[in-house]
């Protein structure tokens, strides 16, 4: 490559870098000429559509700005108007770009809750104030015809006439899921109150020879005592005393207890009142004047309260006295 056509090559490439410097510098200054001279513009008066709506229904008020490069809206807000609600915040953005300028365009949704013409109210945008200081733009808002709800129109419906929405896969998965709990768990419920219903109470005779076996194990196995035995043998008797006949004696006396017991048409059998007044007795004598229990006399009285146990059970019961 010769030497001239080198030459020729840094030259167009020279110019070049210099026609583009002076573009990028004259866009530069017709920038900041826009944004320094030039004022934001209203482009459109609001709008307010529809023009007419039912008691309700929602309509949207509308203006579109001419703002220089650099400038944007920083807030738009309406004053109050009459019979309409404001819905969430008003949109901003920005509709179209041209050279040195672009059109913002700003949108409020409301809603109806008065019949009549309704607005008057007031569309206020601020811009940023970096470059140069504008006021803010306040323009009235046109009025509507809001009407009331006629109840022949072919809108609304009979609410028992509207189908249900159809469920979801997954939303009839869950109800199904929810059926199958509760049934499972009236199941439980009503298998635990068979159970509950047939569970064995275990009466009150069969409590005491059962409890009179173990404390005779207790005593024969030195687990216990002639004393403390001579004393839970007394509660066993007498705790089958007072379920077997629904005595409500408690807090009665052993004389008290005795004496009801063996009233004319009391309900112990007479040949068995000897022997618990005496077995009540030396109880009271071995538990209140601390004298020595016998052995054999409490070998006796396990085998007495055996047979007294037996004797006073129902006659429908097994050993039961007739």
């Amino acid at each position: 490559m010769s030497w001239p056509l080198i030459k020729k090559i840094i030259l167009i490439v020279l110019l070049t870098v210099i026609g583009l410097i002076v573009l990028t510098a004259a866009a530069g200054w017709y920038t900041w000429r826009q944004v320094r001279v030039n004022p934001v513009e209203s482009l459109s008066a609001p709008t307010l559509e529809p023009s007419a709506v039912a008691l309700g229904g929602t309509v949207k008020a509308a203006s579109t700005y001419r703002v220089p490069w650099g400038r944007k809206i920083v807030s738009a807000a309406v004053e109050p108007v009459q019979g309409l609600l404001q819905i969430g915040e008003p949109a901003i953005r920005v509709s179209h770009y041209r050279w040195g300028w672009c059109e913002w365009q700003v949108e409020f949704e409301f809603k109806t809750y008065r019949t009549g013409i309704l607005g008057g109210g007031k569309m206020v945008v601020d811009f940023d104030q970096v470059h140069r200081k504008d006021a803010a733009v306040s323009q009235t808002i046109p009025s509507c015809q809001v009407n009331e709800i006629s109840v022949a129109t072919p809108d609304l419906q009979v609410a028992g006439a509207v189908e249900p929405p159809s469920l979801t896969s997954r939303e009839r998965w869950f109800l199904y899921g929810i059926i199958a709990l509760v049934v499972v768990i009236v199941a439980l419920v009503i298998v635990l109150l068979k159970r509950r219903k047939r569970a064995h109470v275990i009466p009150p005779w069969t409590q005491a020879l059962q409890d009179i076996a173990v404390l005779h194990h207790d005593l024969r196995g030195g687990k216990l005592n002639l004393e403390t035995g001579l004393v839970r043998l007394t509660d066993i008797v007498r705790v089958y005393l007072e379920k077997r006949f629904r005595l409500h004696a408690a807090r009665q006396t052993t004389p008290e207890f005795m004496a009801e017991l063996s009233r004319g048409d009391g309900p112990l059998p007479e040949r068995q009142r000897p022997f618990l007044s005496e077995f009540m007795t030396s109880a009271d004598l071995v538990k209140f004047a601390k004298m020595p229990p016998d052995e054999q006399m409490l070998n006796s009285a396990i085998e007495k309260a055996e047979t007294l146990v037996h004797e006073t059970k129902p006659v429908d019961e097994p050993g039961g006295r007739k």
